[in-house]
């Protein structure tokens, strides 16, 4: 039993049917106290791409607690901060760039916010002070974060806390998208905005997958629409790649496929493979030049206790290290065919659509000749779903698929299948479909 006053994310305070209390990992699997095993459907919220209890993972943080466990970056460095910045610039393809390793991915876009601010303030342009973000966008929930998301509902509890911002309309349409934004007031597309305060956007943050916001996918030339916007008018193009970074959609990173340079790139959740809390704000020389020694400039004037712990950074380094295996990508490829074509087996009336890429996949439930709660569908769902052995999330209406890269055959077929059922169980009940 989970004790009332253990208070978790996002779960309702009534939330108490099937309580599940992991014990242990293995593989795609998770272990409750009482031995029960669950498939992890959605890596632990997106952030288990290897699974659990991986050898090489295990072994490199093992290994650090032998020589230290924390040392500051404030200051100094240490060994592993340093070789995890050389091995994660290679890999990400942008080896000129500089990093600022944080915790979450709500820490690295506060840092990203405030590295476009350093940047116009370097060249006396203050007037600058406006981010451009999107509808129905999602870049984390510190202050900072979610005064640069588009979510309707937070900004409404939350008004008092956050920062100015322009929101552009969304690229993306769905049921789930529309029932998050205010349609009584329509916003105006980014050209509208650069059109109204073109001196005073310091930068536009693009989520590439619309990932808390269900699973959408903008058009593919969208990241290039944005690049192309920003390089016309001077703006510092941030791409927020938390969610799907480290392959989550077949890709290593999404800003690679339509060719795309961002100033910023911000990363988190997979870098660490969710063995420790690490997140990290990749700035272009543009940007990493203000904070250079050499400058004998003050530097970046933000920090976290915990950045870049050792044992954090040797995660990464282990997970980059598998990553790069010689057949890693090969295999990876193979799965998401599998997964990819299992999952638009699902059947069923209430499914208005399947969206996936890679192992990142919403299941939308929606059908507007019935009158269903569809947000409490797919919760009730999910919650079967648990009762079977699978562990799932909803994202209002729709069912979130994002299993672990190391995931068999065998085990997809187990994810899909107790989804399939796991629809008919709840609307049998509900009687919508005899």
């Amino acid at each position: 039993m989970i004790p009332d006053n253990l208070i978790l994310p996002f779960t309702n305070s009534d939330h108490t049917e099937d309580e599940v209390v992991v014990e242990r990992g293995e593989g795609s699997y998770l272990f409750d106290v009482n031995g029960k095993k669950f498939l992890d459907g959605s890596s632990s919220l997106w952030v288990s791409i290897l699974g659990h209890n991986h050898p090489v993972i295990t072994q490199r943080i093992v290994e650090q607690t032998k020589k230290v466990s924390h040392a500051s970056l404030f200051g100094e460095a240490h060994v592993p901060a340093i070789e995890l910045t050389q091995r994660l610039l290679k890999f990400m393809g942008l080896p000129d760039y500089s990093v600022f390793f944080s915790n979450s991915g709500s820490e690295a876009i506060e840092a990203a916010m405030k590295m476009a601010m350093d940047y116009w303030r370097e060249r006396n342009e203050v007037k600058r002070k406006y981010i451009v973000t999107f509808e129905n966008s999602y870049h984390g929930e510190t202050s900072g974060a979610m005064s640069v998301s588009g979510f309707q509902d937070h900004e409404n509890m939350y008004h008092h806390l956050l920062l100015q911002k322009l929101k552009a309309r969304s690229p993306v349409s769905t049921v789930m998208a529309k029932c998050l934004v205010d349609e009584q007031k329509p916003s105006d597309t980014l050209d509208e905005i650069i059109g109204k305060h073109p001196d005073e956007i310091a930068a536009v943050i693009v989520e590439p997958v619309y990932g808390a916001g269900g699973i959408l996918f903008p058009d593919e030339h969208f990241l290039k629409e944005v690049e192309d916007l920003c390089r016309e008018h001077g703006y510092l193009f941030i791409v927020d790649e938390v969610a799907t970074g480290f392959y989550r959609t077949g890709a290593k990173f999404c800003y690679e496929e339509p060719r795309v340079k961002p100033d910023i790139v911000v990363i988190g959740k997979a870098l660490s493979a969710g063995y420790l809390p690490l997140a990290a704000t990749v700035a272009s020389p543009r940007i990493g030049e203000l904070y250079s020694r050499k400058n004998k400039q003050p530097g970046f004037m933000h920090g976290h206790t915990f950045s870049g712990n050792p044992l954090a950074c040797s995660a990464a380094i282990g997970n980059i290290e598998v990553l790069e295996s010689h057949d890693f990508v090969e295999q990876l490829q193979r799965g998401i065919e599998y997964f990819s074509e299992k999952i638009h087996s699902l059947l069923h009336p209430s499914i208005a659509g399947i969206r996936q890429k890679g192992y990142f996949a919403g299941v939308e439930l929606f059908d507007e000749k019935r009158e269903v709660d569809w947000k409490q569908a797919a919760l009730e769902v999910c919650n079967e779903s648990k009762k079977r052995g699978v562990l799932i999330r909803p994202l209002g209406n729709t069912i979130v698929l994002a299993p672990p890269y190391i995931v068999r055959q065998a085990d997809v077929d187990i994810l899909i299948n107790t989804v399939q059922e796991a629809i008919r169980t709840i609307f049998h009940k509900y009687g919508t479909y005899e």
